[in-house]
């Protein structure tokens, strides 16, 4: 049987690879060890429709990932468990990342002139990456000032 959202606890630890999922209710207290916990852990989560579930899951996601600066591969292989998540991703990524899959998706990166740093606990932002923000920001200020 498939995890929904609703019956699913996503809990992890800020800035680790820390991230797991639990069925909810959590009456044993599994999500006792870790800092923070999410979906189903969300009281109004239930009035959610299937669409409101989906892009939950990758609010959540983002959540950890940006804020709390997890383990974007822990991240996924913790979230691809999830029925609506899992239905969200492209065939490529319905699964579970282990580090020869992870390779893969860094080689395909890189064969079309992408980026992906792969960099995990927490991930750090490089010079160049930092580069490409201030410059996107400065053309959106721009098109916005001739606007």
């Amino acid at each position: 049987m498939s995890r929904t959202a609703k019956d699913t606890i996503l809990a992890w630890n800020p800035g680790s690879s820390q991230v797991a999922i639990f069925t909810s209710p959590d009456t044993q207290g599994a999500t006792s060890s870790f800092k923070r916990t999410g979906l189903a852990a969300n009281t109004s989560l239930g009035q959610l429709t299937k669409d409101q579930l989906r892009a939950q899951c990758f609010i959540d996601a983002m959540v950890l990932i940006v804020r709390d600066q997890c383990d974007p591969i822990a991240v996924h292989n913790a979230l691809v468990q999830v029925q609506e998540y899992r239905q969200a991703l492209p065939d490529s990524l319905q699964q579970s990342i282990g580090p020869q899959q992870l390779q893969q998706l860094r080689q395909q990166a890189q064969s079309q002139n992408g980026h992906y740093t792969g960099q995990s606990q927490p991930y750090q932002q490089s010079g160049q990456d930092q580069s490409f923000v201030r410059n996107q920001t400065q053309q959106g200020q721009s098109q916005q000032e001739r606007a």
